[in-house]
């Protein structure tokens, strides 16, 4: 360890490299001392944040394929992970699913293709999906959100009640590798707060009560503009979101109360070549916060504990 940075240790190390389209989630609000990691399609695994130890869980559905664009996300109420990602093809060209950690099972949902015929039954390689928790506010609350990436400005919302997709607003700008989406529990929580990715060093937010995506005026901007390899996850206090900048080791923080960016931890040593899917997460133990990152193109995890 450097001097002046947060202690950092290997949490552990996955069976096998995590290639493009690997995934690492966590309890949004760091509840949870689980998190849920896919890196091939009979390759996920819950692990262990307090101490590493890895259980291998069902293999992802038969009706999703493993690669770039599979995205993931935490429902923080029920502890279900929903993935969208490539489907096997007609007429189940995008898959929308979740996984259910009290039975270990996936369980398919859209039942009637709802997001196929809305994306002219393709896909693509970039995608950040959202859940919007029990703290957010409007009425789209316990939906999931979908910010497609590959270039494009396209924004869906999935009604886990209706079981169906529909569009809503469009970015000011189009979302390609390194778009994120995160929220800040505790502050404007009508919002989602969304990198664009492909070096766009503005950020954006999205209005739930609105429908629509309102650029920041004159706000913050990142100094390296996310891009491949970058990803976003809520602070577990709530109030801030933190950033992995591509493949530079840099994690920052914003805070939507100061409107502002700045350094917050560094992962040790080289983070690979970068590749998309979000490896990033945060929790609490004992008091103190940890980020946990899974390096690009490797089997190691790293968590680092930060020093407030």
């Amino acid at each position: 360890m450097r001097a002046g940075q947060n202690p950092v240790d290997i949490l552990t190390n996955l069976p096998s490299v995590a290639p493009a389209g690997s995934f690492f989630v966590t309890d949004p609000v760091g509840r949870s001392p689980y998190a849920y990691c896919c890196f091939g399609q009979s390759l996920f695994y819950e692990v262990n944040l307090y101490d590493g130890a890895l259980r291998h869980l069902a293999n992802l559905p038969a009706g999703v394929v493993f690669g770039p664009g599979l995205c993931a996300t935490l429902n923080s109420t029920n502890g279900r992970v929903w993935i969208v990602g490539p489907g096997t093809g007609g007429p189940d060209f995008v898959y929308t699913g979740y996984y259910n950690p009290l039975t270990d099972t996936w369980v398919a949902a859209d039942a009637g293709n709802s997001l196929d015929a809305l994306l002219a039954a393709t896909w693509g390689t970039e995608g950040t999906l959202l859940h919007l928790g029990p703290a957010m506010s409007g009425a789209y609350t316990g939906d999931v959100m979908i910010l497609r990436g590959a270039n494009l400005n396209t924004c869906y919302l999935f009604s886990i009640v209706g079981d169906a997709w529909a569009a809503t607003g469009v970015p000011g700008a189009v979302a390609g590798p390194g778009a994120t989406m995160a929220v800040a529990w505790g502050h404007n929580d009508d919002r989602v707060y969304a990198s664009l990715g492909t070096g766009v060093a503005p950020m954006a937010y999205y209005s739930i009560a609105g429908g629509n995506w309102p650029m920041f005026v004159g706000g913050p901007s990142f100094g390296d503009g996310p891009n491949t390899g970058s990803a976003a996850c809520t602070h577990p206090a709530g109030r801030r979101i933190l950033y992995r900048i591509n493949a530079t080791g840099q994690i920052v923080s914003y805070d939507p109360v100061t409107n502002a960016l700045t350094a917050y931890a560094r992962i040790y040593g080289a983070d690979g070549t970068a590749t998309v899917g979000n490896k990033m997460c945060a929790y609490v133990q004992n008091g103190d916060t940890y980020v946990v990152v899974l390096l690009h193109g490797s089997t190691q995890i790293q968590r680092i504990r930060i020093v407030e």
